[in-house]
C-alpha cells in the first residue's frame, strides 16, 4: 500500500506559489488520452511515491517528467498525437493532486480528529481522497473542483466503486456558498474552514443516517446511498 507522506499545510502552499500551475497547451488535447488507461504506475503512485522521495510535492515539471519516466515503454510506443494529449492530462492534473494533498494537511493540522489516512488503493478503488478517524467510527472525504468535469469525476469514481465506505461526504471547492478558497499561483486550495464544514457535516450525517452526502451552499444535501451504487 502507498501512502502519502505528511507535508505541513503551509510547505505545500508555498511550493504551489513558487512554481505556480502553468495551463497546458490544449490545442495538443487529445479525447483518446483522456480515456486511456497507461498499463504502469498511475499518476496517484507517481505523485505520492515523489512526495516520499523529495519530502515535499514536486512542482508541475517535476510530475509530469517523473510519470513520463515510470512509463517510458509506454511513451515510446505510442503515436506523437497520443503522447502530447496524454501529458496535457498529466499537466492539468498536478493542482488536483495538491489540492488534495494540502486538504489531507490541514485535517491532520486541525486537532479536531484523531488520525487521519490517505493512500493511492482508497483513492483508486473508490475515488475516497481522505479517511478520518474520531475514535472508534471513521468518515471519509472525496474533494473535488467545481466544474463539470470535476463533478463528473467525483461521481464516476463513486459509481465506479464497489465497495465505496459510508459516511462518505463529498466536499466541491469553489461552489457558490461553501467557504473561500485559498488562491494560489494559477490555481485554488481549499482552507480551514473547509475542514470545519466538513466536521459539521459529518455530524450531521451521522445524526441523519446518510451514506453519501454533498456539502452545497452550507446544506447537507443527501447523495447516493449504496444500493444504487452497486446495482
Amino acid at each position: 500500500m502507498i501512502e502519502l507522506v505528511y507535508v505541513s499545510s503551509e510547505y505545500i502552499r508555498r511550493v504551489g506559489d513558487y512554481s505556480g500551475y502553468r495551463r497546458p497547451d490544449f490545442r495538443f488535447k487529445n479525447l483518446e488520452a483522456e480515456d486511456t488507461k497507461v498499463d504502469g504506475p498511475t499518476m496517484t503512485e507517481v505523485y505520492y511515491r515523489l512526495c516520499a522521495h523529495l519530502a515535499r510535492p514536486p512542482t508541475q515539471g517535476e510530475f509530469v517528467k517523473a510519470y513520463e519516466q515510470a512509463n517510458e515503454g509506454w511513451f515510446k510506443s505510442n503515436r506523437p498525437s497520443l503522447v502530447e494529449g496524454m501529458r496535457v492530462r498529466v499537466s492539468r492534473a498536478w493542482p488536483s493532486f495538491l489540492m488534495e494533498h494540502h486538504l489531507f494537511s490541514l485535517f491532520v493540522e486541525s486537532g479536531m480528529v484523531d488520525a487521519a489516512y490517505k493512500n493511492a488503493a482508497d483513492d483508486l478503488n473508490s475515488g475516497i481522497d481522505i479517511k478520518l478517524r474520531f475514535g472508534r467510527e471513521f468518515c471519509y472525504v472525496a474533494s473535488f473542483t467545481d466544474t463539470k468535469d470535476g463533478w463528473a469525476k467525483a461521481f464516476r469514481k463513486l459509481r465506479r466503486g464497489r465497495d465505496v465506505p459510508a459516511p462518505c461526504l463529498y466536499l466541491p471547492l469553489n461552489f457558490k456558498g461553501t467557504p473561500p478558497p485559498i488562491k494560489c499561483n494559477g490555481f485554488h486550495l481549499y482552507s480551514p474552514e473547509h475542514v470545519k464544514a466538513a466536521l459539521l457535516a459529518f455530524r450531521e450525517m451521522k445524526a441523519r443516517g446518510y451514506d453519501y452526502a454533498t456539502w452545497l451552499c452550507g446544506t447537507l444535501v443527501e447523495g447516493l446511498r449504496r444500493p444504487s451504487i452497486v446495482a
